[in-house]
């Protein structure tokens, strides 16, 4: 994914999914989804004994890929979210987020709804833990209930690691096990250029 934040309340980003699935045959091949764009709206940051935060995510999945991760349609979703904040240095999230998927597969248009329910907990200096049970994945339509774990490492605001494992729970089609690593890169050179152009 890459984001650009044009204001403090609006981050809009563009991406896509890219991976290896494997086969019950225990084969694998390359497969990807893209793109993927979506805008991010903060309504009211969080702060720590002050309140949750609150903001809002919308989006569209185009059906363009290849393999298991391209969707079988084009879907459009939003969802609400709210996080509280425990501790002076972030030392524990507390994250919720409800919304909904709308799929236009074969001319027709299924409304399916989203919810996930999580929390990152500060560990020692720059590591938390992370945790989050969901329903209905809007990247990943027709999901059903699942989980995932694992880690996130701040070195700092502008360079953060992550790493999780996940499996569906439930639904008619329940998510097979996964792996997902990722760097989250962050520069402020475009603020430095608008401060130079002001």
């Amino acid at each position: 994914m890459a984001a650009y934040g044009p204001k403090n309340w609006l981050e809009v980003s563009v991406g896509g999914v890219f991976g290896y699935e494997k086969s019950e045959q225990e084969n694998t091949a390359f497969s990807y989804a893209l793109p993927l764009v979506q805008g991010k709206f903060l309504f009211r940051e969080y702060e720590s004994g002050k309140g949750p935060g609150f903001g809002a995510v919308v989006g569209s999945f185009f059906p363009t890929g290849k393999g298991a991760f391209k969707p079988e349609g084009f879907g459009t979703f939003a969802f609400a979210t709210i996080t509280q904040c425990f501790g002076e240095n972030e030392d524990v999230l507390i994250h919720a987020n409800v919304g909904g998927n709308y799929l236009h597969i074969d001319q027709s248009g299924d409304l399916l709804g989203t919810w996930g329910f999580g929390s990152q907990v500060r560990v020692f200096k720059g590591m938390h833990l992370v945790g989050e049970i969901f329903s209905g994945d809007p990247y990943v339509p027709g999901a059903g209930v699942s989980y995932q774990v694992g880690y996130r490492y701040f070195f700092s605001d502008l360079l953060q690691i992550d790493m999780t494992v996940g499996e569906g729970m439930g639904g008619a089609q329940p998510l097979p096990f996964w792996f997902s690593a990722g760097v989250r890169i962050v520069t402020e050179k475009f603020l430095t250029l608008k401060k130079r152009g002001s």
